[in-house]
């Protein structure tokens, strides 16, 4: 999976750890097939950050096609705000973010 192959692609700021990941579960595995956005920064204890340039992230994710937007808690009022047809999901952890794809009904 090379970047820019799917809407999930990885990027090179988010580096060897994430790549690993990538390279281990696709992203139909994650996801049942849907297209799922998000952002945030994920630091070493699994928290997820705040980021910047959440209108134009959440406008690119709708135009993607992408019918959720996961978040940082931090930047969910932000991201709300800024939603037109996509749902906002807000996370603090990776472990939740996990557990919003487990939840996710079959397609």
């Amino acid at each position: 999976m090379g970047r820019g192959s799917h809407p999930a692609s990885i990027s090179p700021a988010e580096g060897p750890p994430v790549t690993f990941w990538g390279n281990l579960v696709t992203p139909e595995d994650l996801t049942g097939g849907r297209i799922i956005a998000g952002t945030g920064t994920v630091n070493l204890d699994g928290t997820v950050g705040p980021v910047g340039g959440l209108r134009q992230k959440v406008a690119g994710a709708e135009l993607s096609g992408a019918t959720y937007f996961l978040v940082p808690q931090q930047n969910y009022e932000d991201a709300r705000a800024a939603a037109r047809r996509i749902e906002v999901i807000q996370v603090g952890t990776v472990e939740e973010a996990i557990y919003f794809f487990q939840s996710l009904p079959s397609v």
